[in-house]
């Protein structure tokens, strides 16, 4: 509630052209107004649907109030892929501008970074790494408990397996803690717990593949994933299930399996037992996605909305 006031305050106080709003959540409505009285122009980025991921009944309406109400006070709405730019076309009647999330290529680069040296540095010495880069929160953690029980399937048969969750704090974390202990994996995994993000990479190069899973539902095919990016970004080779334009872009990067954990494990065991490895991608997503690529994006949507 405090936050709410600051926002206020500062929305009805600070001097500026244009109300950029990250989230269409119902608190900031009188954010909205203020600006409106003052003859502000107001932007909203959706970058996802949350309300398709809360786990509370009370949130969740309060999410899906702002998602359906707060677009049509927006001046114009920004999104980051084709699949939701789609979903708000047809609902909101409000100038669109495609704004695609980029990586910080120069930060998740490999060449800074020698594995082994990694690996001994962590104490994971002949171990073979599998991580999953993200929290415990209900958007980041959505689909962990696949890779959970997928890691559960492949630690039984490679003993060397160590599954690293790159990340920590959120309000599932104490739920998956006690997954990963019921499962009997809690001395093959390891939780870093929350970090700065210049020393992820660091964490990255020390794995030897970076584990993804999604669903094929409506909330997953409306968003980008940036771990796959990222993995990407650190040559990592990637193993899961992708949907959207995650699939759509980056799945023939990637060593694809059904939406199931069976196959997920199965497919594991294969790309380790083969040693199965695409070549270098860094250079790939640096091409493709990294933020300086889309300056051009950028700068038509503030020459336009200006």
């Amino acid at each position: 509630m405090e936050i709410s006031f600051d926002f206020l305050r500062r929305s009805i106080s600070t001097d500026y052209d244009v109300l950029f709003l990250q989230k269409t959540w119902i608190f900031t409505f009188p954010c909205v107004l203020a600006a409106k009285i003052r003859g502000k122009k107001v932007v909203m980025d959706m970058d996802d649907l949350d309300s398709f991921w809360q786990h509370n009944r009370i949130k969740t309406v309060l999410t899906m109030l702002g998602e359906k109400v707060m677009p049509y006070f927006a001046d114009a709405l920004t999104t980051h892929n084709k699949y939701l730019m789609s979903y708000l076309e047809s609902r909101f009647k409000r100038p669109l501008f495609l704004l695609p999330q980029g990586v910080e290529t120069g930060l998740f680069d490999p060449a800074h970074f020698n594995r082994e040296e990694e690996k001994k540095r962590l104490g994971l010495t002949d171990k073979t790494v599998l991580c999953f880069l993200g929290s415990f929160t209900v958007g980041s953690a959505r689909d962990l408990d696949a890779i959970i029980k997928a890691f559960s399937e492949v630690s039984r048969e490679i003993d060397e397996a160590v599954l690293m969750i790159i990340g920590g704090g959120g309000p599932l974390e104490e739920a998956y803690l006690k997954m990963i202990e019921d499962m009997n994996i809690k001395s093959k995994t390891i939780v870093t717990g929350h970090m700065d993000q210049e020393n992820i990479p660091g964490y990255l190069s020390a794995c030897d593949y970076g584990l993804i899973f999604m669903r094929n539902d409506l909330a997953n095919q409306v968003r980008v994933s940036l771990k796959l990016r990222e993995y990407l970004s650190m040559d990592l080779t990637v193993i899961g299930h992708v949907v959207g334009s995650s699939k759509d872009d980056l799945g023939k990067q990637c060593f694809l399996c059904e939406e199931n954990v069976t196959d997920f494990a199965e497919t594991i065991r294969k790309v380790i037992k083969y040693k199965l490895k695409h070549n270098t991608t860094h250079e790939f997503v640096n091409n493709k996605y990294d933020w300086n690529s889309f300056l051009p994006h950028v700068k038509n949507f503030l020459n336009t909305i200006h």
